[in-house]
């Protein structure tokens, strides 16, 4: 065994030949040209430059090079104005005034619920404490913000002392002290400049300066307050090797048997753990294990006050070696060694009190390492209980530095991170992906280092996970981007490197999955191939990730399957079975190998149609399903794949595997994975069952089964444009084909429930979010509940509360009265006066030194952060709030907006039947159904009657809402005339209409009695038919528009809501926009709103105007609730991209239906909405039956009249004239808007008379009662 001294010569021998050779890290040479954006290079050189300028007195006369090197000098004149010591006090400020103001702003709610903090703040409030006050939580916020900035100001100090330094040669060589290694000849004397062009001079001169400064910069450093800039100096290659040099140096001088001899030693290894680390060189470890090895046997003969205090130190260094031993060599044995001791040692120590600051150091270290070593443990074995374990360590580490105001190491933060992404992974719990997205927020880095590289990869990799549940394409984009950082950011030779490329590698082919681009799969492939070259078969800590030949197998398997290349899929079965062979990881890693060559195996037997490699991909598929672990989302995804697999090898070899495979889509739909990955189960659990023939209940279960999980595809832990995204990912008509089966059972209450259940699913969570906001003030209980509904439906749309650009601010701005600036208070305006001043006084100064587009880049980059900053905030809190409002909703059972069907509502239906039938169509692939919802003259209770329609099916009614909106666009963009498109369009599909829906049932409601009135209900892509206008289109022979007043329900909860409105005098607020900024001018609003006042002449203050500019957001939007009566004459549109943006175009920008919603309009009686496509209802999701006019009826208006297409201006305003003439044809005093829908039916049978073409009349409709 080697003995101290031998080592530390060995050490110091690798020391002096690297100082003499320079750095093994090619990047810490100096370029010649130094940039003037953030340096890339060591910090320690850095520091070196500015020990090396020039005096400021010289600088003038110095080289353009040297002139350059001083915009990094540090020390800048008191006197200056421009310092950066001035811009920090400007700053503080600043923000000092924003934190004395708060109290002064208004806001509607100082309390929030504790629960809309992220997840990490939440464990470390009293679960007993569930709101909290906003203003006071600011104030704490920008408290904390102060203190960082004055921890910057102390960094300037920092840097101004090693500034100070005597940097002069002369003082270096007429000292007596010279260091070992460096002699004072002139040859190798530094200069007091840089002006040489020889960068490896420069590199030598900067070596020799830190070697001779080196413990006047470590003791500077000691003192840092900046974690982070301490943390650096522990990972730069130069500094590490001098601190070994000099603890070497030291221990020479120190007897052996002195009280401080194995904490000298201990730290001298911990040392060379950090240079390792850097390095990446096997010498370095084994001797920093052998001289902590050293440090623990000399420990025993120490005095018991000395043992205890220095415990902590000693073992945590040993555990640091034998972890980075065991995570080289892969060997389990040296992390089960080093947990022994530090259990032991942390039983003794966790108790004791900290009696210096080094005490409580230590006991940090110690804690850190047992966290660190039970991940590493995890990551070996697949052991849950050392996950969990490293999991409390950390995390309780973490609390205690933060609650003693100590800023955690990056490492720590990334590290915890990673354990609770791992823990996902492991056992599916959401909450711990809430926690390490809230870990993995990239900061502002002070550095560009590997602890950088492993936050950005942290947040990605917890971005592409998320991805996976939400179906969130923007996660994988800003997972990409964080990838390609992490990748940027890391060492070019560090181990990970090739790990990072990897995932970067699966994230961009996730990217092709969900868009199947081909630039995303080749760009994987490149990123998959620069990964498997940097890999060896060395590497340290290769059990912790899939080997990237398997992936890169995979992917080529992948491209050869979609070019049709065998050859290429052969290659990539060839290199996913080679890493498979070599592979030695944990089980739950080796699931994902086994599931690459499985589905490699699929795309060979699509190739070749061998169905011997369907059965190896079978085989495959049933590995990585055993290996996952139990409650993993992988092992419920490969369990879905294995039961496709499964049924695909029954149907080619017609084997026995049909009912293993249903038993696992059965399996994995009832389990707790991501909605998305239940209900494809489902379906496939139905499609098998249909395509087999099995008993007709049990793809009816599934169906069954699918519809329960509808609506965990739009919970409320996804904002509402990513609900709406999973919903229209599934393109399923699951509630139309549920119906159809319990039609076919002859259930017909139970088809209505299943139609009911599976739409109108996102106007289900709106309204019990209102339901809750609109709740009155209460107990505690009841005060969380309203804070939680409104803080939950302000973010569901993706809005934060506070905007985050000039344009959301300003479209919160249209919101607000006039003159709402004018009210606010004299002091914050004079707040926000100094806080703009300070603003614009430091800005000018940025643009004087760096430049205006430098200023705008930076200010730039910074809002990005401070963006991405928040949207993480509200991502990582969205669980928590979701699961505590649905904990509270349960307990105000009255508030449930339920929009499922049940026997209760027979009563409510009686009330609405009795004027006429409701007529539910449900038309699925061959078949197409009515059911009749009526109250027969005799009977005391809703008659359910079904009527089988067999001249028309699903499949041609799909057809034909193709070919009217294909029709209707090119009508409409001036493609095709009037009569084309109402003679090969409109009059074919209405003449189907007729034959194959409206006559079998005319002729069902003749028995029924004299039927006048009906409410249809259509499903799917009914929806987009007019079926209120099917006719033979033949002039002698009346069609439905001259037989039936029509009305059309969203659902039947909707219709009740609406029929149990009160019944209130009719005053209404009528807007008009003639002329809207960037539309075309509708000539005939004006003549619409004059229609309008003759109507209302005997009664002026029954209808106000809002015309032109006065038209604006705020003034609409705030006086809609004070109406029971509202005309909307405007331009108007449906969003196909996201419909809740679809809006009324008003005077100063859209009237969103998302805005609109929040509105409560239950005392509104009915509104006309004048305007093109009102009620065009959304292709992706018909079902949901999201559009203007559903909005209106959700937000609590009983009747309105809107329009499917685009409508002509003229006729619009006749149009409306005649509804008002008719519901005010007995004075406002008699008005019944439960009349509208008789009204429109009268106003479009005048119109006909005049022989208006059908293509204008058709596209109006009425809903509600």
């Amino acid at each position: 065994m080697s003995t101290p001294g031998e080592i530390m010569d060995r050490e110091e021998s690798d020391t002096t030949e690297n100082i003499s050779e320079g750095p093994v890290n090619t990047e810490t040479a100096l370029p010649d040209e130094i940039p003037t954006t953030t340096p890339s290079f060591p910090a320690l050189l850095l520091l070196a430059q500015k020990l090396l300028v020039p005096p400021k007195e010289d600088i003038k006369e110095t080289t353009e090079e040297s002139t350059v090197l001083t915009d990094f000098q540090v020390p800048v004149s008191p006197a200056s104005k421009n310092s950066p010591e001035d811009m920090l006090a400007d700053i503080i400020k600043y923000v000092t005034i924003l934190r004395d103001s708060v109290d002064l702003i208004p806001i509607k709610d100082e309390e929030a619920p504790t629960s809309t903090l992220p997840i990490g703040h939440i464990a470390r409030y009293n679960a007993d404490v569930r709101t909290y006050n906003v203003k006071d939580a600011a104030k704490k916020s920008i408290t904390n913000f102060i203190d960082q900035l004055d921890q910057l100001g102390k960094i300037f100090g920092v840097l101004d002392a090693l500034n100070a330094i005597d940097y002069n040669y002369a003082a270096i060589v007429s000292s007596s002290n010279d260091p070992p290694g460096v002699s004072a000849t002139s040859s190798n004397a530094p200069s007091s400049s840089l002006s040489s062009t020889d960068s490896r001079t420069k590199e030598e001169n900067i070596i020799k300066i830190l070697h001779y400064h080196y413990s006047s910069i470590f003791s500077i450093l000691e003192q840092s307050p900046a974690t982070s800039f301490r943390r650096h100096f522990l990972t730069d290659e130069i500094f590490l090797r001098f601190s070994i040099h000099n603890s070497r140096q030291h221990l020479i001088t120190l007897p052996e048997n002195h009280i401080t001899y194995p904490s000298c030693l201990s730290a001298m290894g911990l040392l060379m753990f950090h240079l390792y680390e850097v390095t990446w060189e096997n010498t370095t470890l084994e001797n920093g294990l052998l001289i902590s090895a050293m440090a623990l046997s000399k420990w025993p003969a120490l005095p018991t006050y000395t043992m205890v205090t220095t415990s902590a130190t000693i073992h945590t260094a040993l555990s640091c070696g034998l972890r980075l031993i065991a995570r080289r060599d892969g060997d389990v044995g040296h992390i089960e060694n080093a947990l022994g001791s530090l259990r032991t040692v942390w039983d003794g120590y966790k108790d004791l009190p900290d009696q210096s600051p080094e005490m409580g150091t230590s006991r940090r270290s110690l804690r850190e390492e047992l966290g660190m070593c039970l991940l590493e443990h995890y990551r070996l074995s697949g052991q849950l209980e050392h996950l969990n374990q490293s999991i409390e360590h950390l995390q309780a580490l973490l609390h205690h530095m933060k609650d003693n105001n100590h800023t955690p190491e990056q490492p720590i933060i990334s590290n915890l991170g990673m354990a609770y992404l791992s823990r996902f992974l492991h056992c599916g719990d959401v909450e711990d992906l809430d926690r390490a997205l809230y870990l993995g927020q990239p900061s502002v880095p002070i550095f560009d280092d590997d602890d950088s590289a492993a936050i950005n990869y942290l947040f990605a990799m917890t971005l592409a996970e998320r991805f996976k549940m939400t179906l969130d394409t923007p996660d994988l984009d800003k997972a990409i981007q964080h990838c390609r950082n992490a990748i940027s950011l890391v060492r070019p030779f560090h181990p990970l490197l090739h790990q990072y490329r990897s995932s970067l590698a699966c994230i961009l082919y996730a990217r092709y999955e969900a868009h199947k681009l081909g630039e995303d799969l080749q760009s994987a492939l490149e990123v998959i191939d620069a990964a498997v070259t940097d890999d060896t078969t060395n590497h340290p800590g290769q059990y912790m990730y899939v080997p990237s030949k398997a992936i890169q197998g995979y992917l080529l398997s992948v491209r050869g399957e979609s070019t049709g290349d065998l050859a290429a899929i052969e290659n990539g079965i060839s290199l996913i079975s080679r890493a498979r062979r070599d592979y030695f990881g944990p089980v739950y890693l080796e699931s994902h190998i086994e599931n690459y060559l499985s589905n490699a195996f699929l795309y060979l037997f699509r190739a070749k149609k061998d169905s011997a490699d369907l059965e190896t991909a079978v085989h495959h598929a049933s590995l990585a399903f055993e290996k996952a672990p139990d409650n993993s989302p992988y092992r419920f995804k490969y369990g879905l794949n294995l039961g496709n697999l499964l049924f695909q090898l029954h149907q080619s070899s017609k084997s026995s595997q049909c009912d293993d495979a249903l038993a696992l889509f059965r399996f994995v739909s009832m389990s707790s994975t991501f909605p998305s990955i239940r209900l494809e189960a489902a379906l496939q659990w139905a499609n098998a069952a249909e395509a087999s023939n099995y008993e007709y209940q049990v793809a009816h279960d599934a169906l069954a089964m699918a519809l329960d999980i509808i609506p965990l595809l739009a919970s409320l832990e996804h904002r509402m444009p990513v609900q709406y995204k999973i919903l229209s990912s599934q393109k399923c008509a699951i509630p139309i084909r549920a119906a159809a089966y319990s039609i076919d059972e002859g259930d017909i209450i139970k088809s209505i429930h299943y139609l009911e259940k599976g739409r109108n699913i996102m106007w289900a969570q709106a309204l019990n979010l209102r339901a809750g906001y609109m709740l009155s003030r209460g107990d505690e209980r009841e005060r969380e509940f309203k804070l939680l509904s409104r803080r939950l439906s302000n973010m569901r749309h993706g809005e934060s509360l506070i905007p985050s650009s000039s344009e959301k601010l300003e479209e919160n701005i249209r919101h607000l009265p006039p003159d709402h600036f004018s009210r606010i208070p004299p002091e914050i305006s004079s707040v926000l006066g100094r806080v703009i001043g300070i603003y614009r006084d430091n800005y000018s100064i940025l643009v004087q030194q760096q430049g205006t587009n430098k200023t705008n880049q930076f200010l730039t980059s910074f809002k990005e952060h401070r963006g991405q900053a928040r949207d993480l905030f509200l991502d990582s809190s969205v669980h928590s709030s979701a699961k505590r409002w649905h904990e509270l909703i349960s307990t105000f059972p009255d508030l449930q907006e339920s929009l499922y069907f049940s026997e209760k509502q027979r009563a409510d239906l009686m009330r609405i039947v009795t004027k006429g039938p409701i007529i539910i169509i449900n038309a699925h692939g061959i078949r197409c159904d009515a059911i009749i919802v009526s109250a027969r003259s005799e009977a005391v209770d809703v008659s359910f009657t079904h009527l089988h329609l067999p001249d028309i099916s699903g499949d041609e009614i799909q057809a034909w809402a193709e070919t009217l909106r294909e029709g209707m666009n090119s009508f409409y963009v001036g493609d095709i005339p009037l009569p084309q498109y109402e003679s090969n369009y409109l009059v074919p599909i209405l003449r189907g209409l007729w034959k194959g829906l409206a006559c079998p049932i005319l002729d069902h409601l003749r028995q029924i009695g004299d039927v006048k009135r009906v409410w249809w209900y259509p499903t799917g892509p009914l929806m987009f038919l007019p079926i209120h206008a099917a006719s033979p289109c033949e002039e002698d022979k009346p069609g439905l528009l001259d037989l039936l007043i029509s009305s059309y329900v969203p659902s039947l909860h909707s219709l009740i809501r609406a029929s149990k409105s009160p019944q209130l005098p009719l005053k209404v607020l009528a807007v008009g926009l003639p002329d809207t900024p960037g539309f075309s001018s509708l000539k005939y609003v004006d003549k619409e709103m004059k229609e309008l006042k003759k109507h209302f002449r005997g009664s002026p203050d029954s209808l106000v105007t809002l015309i032109g500019e006065e038209a604006n957001i705020y003034p609409v939007i705030n006086s809609l609730p004070d109406y029971t009566g509202l005309h909307f004459s405007c331009h108007a549109y449906q969003d196909e991209e996201y419909p809740f943006n679809s809006s009324f175009c008003l005077q100063n920008g859209p009237l969103k239906l998302s805005k609109l919603i929040d509105v409560d309009l239950s005392r509104v009686q009915f509104a006309f909405l004048s305007a093109c496509l009102t009620s065009a209802g959304d292709t992706n999701l018909p079902d949901e039956c999201i559009h203007l006019a559903a909005g209106m009826q959700f937000a609590g208006v009983r009747s309105v009249v809107a329009t499917m297409s685009s409508v002509d201006d003229k006729l619009a305003a006749g149009m409306a004239s005649k509804v008002y003439g008719y519901l005010l044809r007995n004075g406002i005093e008699n008005a019944d808007p439960t009349e509208t829908a008789e009204a429109l039916f009268e106003a479009i049978k005048e119109t006909r008379k005049r022989k208006i073409p059908l293509a204008y009349v058709v596209p109006y409709i009425h809903l509600g009662i």
